[in-house]
């Protein structure tokens, strides 16, 4: 027998070869951000110093921040990152919506008296994955305003293995994804960039994890799916394993949903093949509550944020209609900030086109910018901060000042400059040794920091109207 031992090594060489290669590859850039570089070595703490010019040699020069005119001072906790609200400045009329935490804090104040939930629909990258984050802010507001639940699962969870939140397993389903590597068809996609059809007989069951980090998630009161089905189905549904229920859903172009109530620990939704036709479109399931607050992660790994512009607007508003949101949140940064580039107003400026289409499919809803948080680069042996942070932080804070949105900083809120590193090093740790992600302690601090400056913020609101009512 020939002896092909040779090969075997010849491929990691060739494979090192070509990463090595990379390395010494100029900047690149997409969409108006920096690529991230490719560095064999830094996990050994050798950085490489840019042969090339940063973008922006010279400071950049960001629009002054305004100072709201009131005679109304608001009063915030020592050490407190407050949420910032540029709703009543004056901007650009192409992009400027006026849409900060107003309306949001007023459902908080009024959730008992709503006879409805009040919904967020929080959009983030890979920093939000499995729930990081937005488990411990979910069970905070529930904790307070009530609601149980996780919201919003796929129909085939990406993040089935490692969410803590839900119990996820799923049969029988396509799934088509943003990211895709082949075509993917935008028209049909839902708000979480993804859409499933049935190869199958499909199913998917959530189960409510009563041994979770967070609270009110082991059951809910309320299960739907979402879907479009031009020519009609049958679907059914499984309540905590009893006998099955069948429901015949009429033929629609737009998105509908079909739900079911009682005391839900899990729940089974299926979709037979006999009963799909060629056009039927899935989005997900969820896990609700008929009052109280509900939190839908959007996270998709990889995102700047910039692909939320191809989910087709009708889409957007056929949600609106049957599952409408009080807050859109949209945090991401990490997949645009780099070490190579200062200047983000190509991107700042493409992001003002996802809020502007946010505020269209949802005219009611607040609209909160969260920033990149910060990210550990090595250089000599040290972990800092990637230089790019900093000004792409800045960049998110004019993006919410030219579209009359909210802001929070997270990245001063976690403590600025090397605060990921200290997330990292911290015993126990609370962030990934990349010095990128958190882990589940580290959302857990991050998830009440923010939980913190949403309560001060309808603090202040509500003191600012007794004020002005007194006036």
């Amino acid at each position: 027998m020939k002896n092909r031992l040779i090969y075997t090594l010849l491929l990691p060489f060739l494979v090192l070869l070509g990463l090595g290669t990379l390395m010494f590859l100029p900047e690149l850039s997409l969409c108006g951000y920096e690529l991230r570089p490719v560095n064999l070595l830094s996990d050994v703490g050798v950085s490489f110093e840019p042969k090339q010019p940063l973008l922006s040699e010279e400071p950049v020069v960001l629009d002054t921040i305004p100072v709201l005119k009131t005679d109304f001072v608001a009063e915030h906790k020592e050490g407190l990152t407050y949420i910032e609200d540029f709703s009543q400045q004056e901007g650009d009329t192409t992009y400027f919506v006026g849409r900060g935490m107003e309306h949001f804090y007023e459902m908080l104040g009024s959730v008992k008296q709503l006879g409805r939930p009040v919904r967020i629909a929080y959009f983030g990258d890979s920093f939000i994955e499995g729930d990081i984050l937005t488990d411990q802010l979910r069970a905070r507001l529930q904790t307070t305003f009530g609601g149980s639940g996780v919201g919003f699962v796929d129909m085939a969870s990406p993040t089935a293995g490692f969410r803590q939140s839900v119990r996820a397993t799923s049969r029988g389903w396509k799934q088509h994804c943003i990211t895709d590597s082949v075509r993917f068809d935008r028209s049909r996609q839902g708000p979480a960039e993804r859409f499933y059809e049935v190869k199958t007989s499909a199913w998917t069951t959530l189960s409510g994890n009563p041994k979770g980090q967070a609270r009110h998630q082991d059951t809910c009161t309320v299960s739907s799916i979402y879907f479009r089905s031009p020519e009609g189905i049958t679907l059914t549904a499984k309540i905590n394993g009893e006998e099955a229920q069948s429901f015949h859903v009429m033929g629609s172009d737009e998105v509908q949903s079909l739900g079911v109530r009682g005391r839900i620990g899990k729940i089974t939704w299926t979709a037979a093949t006999d009963s799909i036709g060629s056009g039927d479109t899935f989005f997900g399931v969820t896990m609700d509550s008929e009052e109280g607050i509900i939190l839908d992660n959007f996270s998709l790994r990889g995102s700047s944020g910039l692909t939320l512009r191809t989910i087709p607007d009708h889409t957007l508003e056929e949600f609106g209609r049957v599952r409408n949101y009080d807050l859109i949140v949209l945090h991401f940064g990490l997949n645009v900030a780099s070490a190579r580039q200062t200047n983000y107003s190509a991107y700042e400026q493409k992001m003002r086109e996802v809020v502007k289409k946010m505020a269209h499919a949802f005219p009611k809803a607040s609209i909160l910018i969260v920033s990149v948080s910060d990210r550990g680069q090595k250089y000599d042996g040290q972990v800092t901060t990637m230089r790019g942070i900093t000004q792409c932080v800045k960049y998110q804070q004019q993006l919410a000042l030219h579209t009359g949105t909210a802001f929070w900083n997270l990245f001063e809120a976690m403590g600025g400059e090397g605060s990921m590193a200290v997330f990292a090093d911290s015993i126990p740790h609370m962030a990934n040794m990349d010095y990128t992600h958190l882990n589940f302690r580290g959302g857990r601090k991050l998830g009440d920091l923010l939980y913190d400056a949403i309560m001060d913020g309808k603090e202040n609101y509500e003191k600012q109207k007794a004020y002005e009512t007194e006036q």
